[in-house]
């Protein structure tokens, strides 16, 4: 049996941990997303899905001639919560930020209403944080995280 010499555990003890914690850990996004599928399945009204797997209800369109893109700065005010309600952001103002330099959902999200324009995402693990959410949050690895979106102003390039 090999053992590591910084610490003297065996490698097939620390490779069979490893894998247990990887099994489990995929158990959870699996459960997460079965959860966060059954949110979306039990909504009287279904929200619209994009080709990417976002589920978004448009509250207000916006001003549709000042929309972002991908390489554009927007300003928003948002509320991100879990399935069961539990705030876990929240912006007290306007807060500017790349499109691109956010989760996949909530990029593609922002695209969809122009400035004054309000939306709800409803974003599945892949397009969110999957399986590596940010440590302390409160978001489990494949949650569905909510948002609601107001978009305040759009600049263009960074």
């Amino acid at each position: 049996m090999r053992t590591l010499r910084s610490c003297g555990f065996p490698v097939c003890m620390m490779e069979r941990g490893m894998d247990n914690i990887l099994t489990a850990r995929m158990k959870q996004v699996l459960e997460n997303e079965k959860l966060g599928q059954a949110f979306i399945d039990a909504m009287p009204e279904k929200p619209t899905l994009s080709k990417s797997g976002l589920y978004y209800t448009i509250l207000a369109e916006g001003d549709a001639s000042k929309k972002a893109t991908r390489m554009d700065l927007v300003s928003v005010n948002y509320k991100g919560s879990l399935i069961d309600g539990t705030v876990f952001d929240q912006s007290r103002h306007p807060v500017e930020f790349p499109v691109a330099a956010v989760v996949p959902g909530f990029s593609e999200g922002v695209q969809l209403v122009g400035v004054g324009g309000k939306v709800r995402l409803y974003i599945p693990g892949k397009l969110g944080y999957g399986e590596n959410p940010p440590p302390g949050c409160g978001i489990l690895p494949g949650s569905m995280l909510v948002f609601d979106v107001e978009i305040v102003g759009v600049r263009s390039g960074y």
